[in-house]
């Protein structure tokens, strides 16, 4: 029988709106649209509070690996934290079902299946 993969999504907190990510990308920058400077994230957050929540433009990755998914912050203004700890510029953090993202101040919440 054909294995389902898991869609992977991010949780809007608190109200739990499911951002998907698309299955056939292996990565995704999330961020905020910006027409003016060309910004066109794969996820926008602008709808969320975004802009006024120190989102930048460019501010995370999130890849899948052949071990899951990783996150990586993409030089932010405000930085990434995945479970209230903030990722240093340049390293990938781990993602597992479950974990609390934070941008700038919007949270999120990273599940699978």
């Amino acid at each position: 029988a054909e294995i389902e993969q898991p869609a992977p999504r991010l949780l809007v907190l608190p109200a739990g709106t499911a951002l998907m990510l698309d299955p056939d990308k292996d990565r995704h920058v999330i961020g905020r649209i910006d027409p003016a400077s060309g910004s066109f994230p794969d996820i926008d957050l602008v709808p969320f509070g975004g802009e006024e929540g120190g989102v930048s433009r460019r501010h995370a990755q999130i890849a899948r690996t052949e071990q899951g998914f990783v996150i990586e912050d993409l030089n932010s203004v405000n930085y990434t934290f995945v479970n209230k700890h903030k990722i240093l510029r340049g390293t990938v953090q781990e993602l597992k079902d479950g974990d609390e993202i934070r941008l700038g101040r919007v949270l999120l919440r990273f599940r699978i299946g």
